[in-house]
Order: C-alpha cells, then sequence, then structure tokens
C-alpha cells in the first residue's frame, strides 16, 4: 500500500515503482514486477536500488547475463558500496567467471564465503580454506 500510496503522490518517482516491483517480485508475479521495473527504470535510469532490485529477479528467472550487465552498471554507479561490488562477483560467479570474480572478491575488506567458493571453483583450495579461517 505504501508504495502504491508513494506512485500516487508523486507518478514521476522512480523509487515508488521500484518497491512495489520488488514486492511484485518476492509474490512471484515475474511479468507485472518487470513492468514496474522498466517504469522505474525510464523515469530513472540511474536509481542503483531499482537497479540492484531488477537485477535480483533477472538472476531469479535464469536471466544471468542480463543481470550481470545491470549489476555491472550499478557497481560504476556506486563503486564504494561493498553489497553492490560484490554482487556483481557473485553474477560473475554464476555466469562461469570465477576467476573474474576472485580480484573483486579480494578488494573487499573482510573474510568471505563468496570469495572462498570463488578460489574453490578455480581449484584453488588451500586458497579457500585459508580464507575461511
Amino acid at each position: 500500500m505504501a508504495a502504491r500510496r508513494a506512485i500516487q503522490l508523486d507518478p514521476k518517482n522512480a523509487g515508488g515503482y521500484g518497491a512495489l516491483a520488488a514486492l511484485l517480485t518476492a509474490n512471484g508475479k515475474w511479468a507485472e514486477a518487470e513492468d514496474l521495473f522498466k517504469q522505474a527504470l525510464t523515469l530513472d535510469p540511474n536509481a542503483p536500488d531499482v537497479l540492484s532490485s531488477y537485477a535480483n529477479m533477472l538472476t531469479t528467472l535464469g536471466r544471468l547475463k542480463e543481470s550481470l550487465h545491470i549489476r555491472e552498471k550499478v557497481r560504476m554507479l556506486e563503486p564504494l558500496v561493498p553489497n553492490y561490488v560484490a554482487d556483481v562477483a557473485s553474477s560473475l560467479r554464476v555466469n562461469g567467471q570465477p576467476a573474474a570474480a576472485i580480484p573483486i572478491l579480494e578488494a573487499i575488506p573482510g573474510r568471505s564465503i563468496a570469495l572462498a567458493g570463488a578460489y574453490a571453483a578455480v581449484g584453488r583450495y588451500n586458497d579457500a580454506a585459508d580464507t575461511l579461517l
């Protein structure tokens, strides 16, 4: 109701459409959600939260290359947000590019299960184990 009200109050606010699209995604209403994501991105093609939520939906639907493309855009828009950076690495891994994910994950402070998984995917088992210690 809040997202619908936000749209009602300001039909040009991308965030309202993005929030409603995310809710519809959670309820499995993929086509309706995608229409709303596209509407939001028409209003603001550089809205990181909307782009990130849209990429999440695309990943869920198995549209991995599209998701990766969007996640890379979000990373360019917000290079200092660790979640957005990690999302690119995750998308690279599921797109069959674990080696490309490693330097991205290594640049994020702290130990990471995602980094261990990327190391293991390229056969660097000792590095994977050390990352988890």
